[in-house]
């Protein structure tokens, strides 16, 4: 088995077979992402076809903060906008982490004439 080291590397393992190893561990997820409060900015891992129609905002390059607002605008239902926006402020996710390893909020969005219901999951990074 390669080491994580390796992996990340790709120097054991084939781009396209670690893919599909993630691919396989994050089926059930529509997007994975870092949010680095440090550099404010965030990292895609998996954006799945069905989030990425969600929201173009999403994939656009910005801040943590006018990301979230601009996903809220286009895509989570009015009722739940504020909610969600008040859930993921940095302070809010920092200070939810202190007390517990996993910080979820759930949220719905619009999609067409229905409503969807989604799960934010965050966890500290080791």
């Amino acid at each position: 088995m390669a080491s994580e080291k390796e992996m990340r590397s790709g120097t054991s393992v084939k781009k396209s077979e670690y893919d599909a190893v993630l691919g396989t561990l994050t089926v059930d997820y529509d997007c994975i992402a870092m949010l680095d409060f440090d550099t404010d900015t965030t990292k895609d891992y998996v954006l799945s076809s069905k989030y990425g129609k969600l929201s173009t905002p999403w994939r656009e390059k910005t801040t943590i903060a006018e990301r979230m607002r601009k996903f809220a605008e286009e895509s989570i239902c009015e009722e739940d906008r504020a909610y969600y926006l008040q859930c993921m402020t940095r302070d809010n996710i920092l200070k939810q982490l202190e007390h517990e390893k996993v910080y979820n909020i759930n949220y719905r969005i619009v999609q067409g004439d229905k409503l969807c219901y989604l799960q934010v999951s965050s966890f500290w990074k080791w």
